[in-house]
């Protein structure tokens, strides 16, 4: 085989590889950039210039969202890290067979939650003028996105209709 005939093996097969890691990088853009909720849009518009608020009502609520832990831990080498191949065990509290474990954010990896030391809570404050009602909720947590946010206004407004009129659900 001579050398032409080399190199133009290795520009083919250079060009075939190049090829399909584009394509892999086209279908991987395609799925992070996909519509995750079809049909989903927020107006933000308030009051029309000719639109008189009328009296201002305030309204505010806290509800606790700690959640239950089903299993605990015991920590065999004390390094706060859930590792069952260096002799880490759990209690099976709702007997399911499997680790049901609450992930911790921060710190470290395989950092799970093996008890709770202080209650986390959902605290809001909705506006109401007459004109327009804006609620605004502030979480104890880490992770909530813009995909959750959707999903809760979606729930507010199928699972509590009678609220339907709020114009903006704010969550922080």
């Amino acid at each position: 085989m001579n050398m032409k005939s080399k190199t133009k093996k290795i520009l083919k097969i250079t060009g075939i590889g190049i090829s399909l890691l584009l394509i892999v990088v086209i279908a991987y853009v395609f799925q992070r950039t996909r519509d995750r909720h079809p049909g989903y849009s927020l107006d933000l518009k308030l009051l029309a210039a000719n639109t008189a608020a009328g009296t201002l009502k305030v309204g505010f609520a806290i509800e606790k969202i700690t959640p239950e832990l089903p299993d605990t831990w015991a920590d065999a080498d004390s390094n706060a890290q859930y590792e069952p191949e260096k002799g880490d065990t759990y209690v099976d509290g709702n007997k399911n067979g499997k680790f049901d474990a609450y992930w911790l954010a921060g710190f470290d990896n395989k950092r799970a939650a093996n008890g709770i030391h202080d209650d986390i809570w959902a605290r809001a404050i909705v506006w109401d003028d007459s004109a327009s009602v804006v609620g605004l909720v502030v979480l104890d947590a880490i992770g909530f996105f813009n995909d959750d946010v959707i999903t809760v206004r979606k729930m507010v407004a199928e699972q509590i209709p009678e609220i339907i009129n709020i114009d903006i659900i704010i969550l922080l």
